[in-house]
């Protein structure tokens, strides 16, 4: 616990779950969940009468999730396999979706962001948090990538690409002064309108 205490404190948690606007009964996403850690302070966050889904690619890491949420007395938190191109998620269904240092890794980005945009409500939110280089940031997104990094700027052309809107983004959201590396942050929204049904998984 000590150690969840240090990781909350370095990365934010506390401000991040108040981006997302959360609260009890709050339904929200964690894509590229691995074993839960934002899982897990999303469910306490959105309490018992909430929906977290966990969503990850790998059904391994997700049997250890389902593990901990039992043990842990969180029964708000359910494991979804999803596709390397589709969280499948039900269309309107979300409040707010997270992905953190896992966006990066998404070969299908476009079409992940497609079917985010489908499962949030109108207004819901989506947040990305990502590393980033200062010397690379300008460099072609493949070589970014590469090194497990995508630059601020990226991020927000492609969630405007995709149709949300950018309300809040903050370049050096997590510094870490051991590894010299930055976190940026940049949350949108869904703009309000008619609902749209979820994108054919390509």
């Amino acid at each position: 616990r000590l150690g969840a205490e240090e990781r909350e404190r370095r990365e934010r948690v506390g401000e991040v779950l108040r981006l997302l606007s959360l609260g009890p009964g709050s339904r929200v996403a964690d894509v590229g969940s691995g074993l839960g850690f934002y899982t897990v302070a999303l469910a306490r966050t959105v309490g018992e009468t909430g929906r977290v889904f966990a969503v990850d690619i790998d059904e391994a890491v997700l049997a250890e999730l389902r593990r901990r949420a039992s043990d842990g007395r969180l029964p708000q938190i359910e494991a979804v396999l999803g596709a390397p191109n589709d969280p499948r998620l039900a269309p309107g269904s979300l409040d707010a979706a997270l992905i953190v240092n896992s966006y990066h890794e998404m070969p299908s980005h476009r079409s992940i962001l497609e079917h985010l945009r489908a499962a949030l409500r109108p207004g819901g939110r989506l947040m990305l948090i990502e590393p980033y280089s200062e010397e690379r940031r300008r460099e072609p997104r493949e070589e970014q990538v590469k090194r497990h990094q995508i630059a601020p700027d990226l991020l927000e052309a492609e969630l405007r690409e995709a149709g949300f809107q950018i309300v809040q983004r903050t370049d050096a959201f997590v510094q870490n002064p051991e590894g010299g590396g930055l976190e940026s942050l940049v949350l949108a929204a869904r703009p309000a309108g008619a609902a749209r049904t979820a994108p054919k998984a390509k």
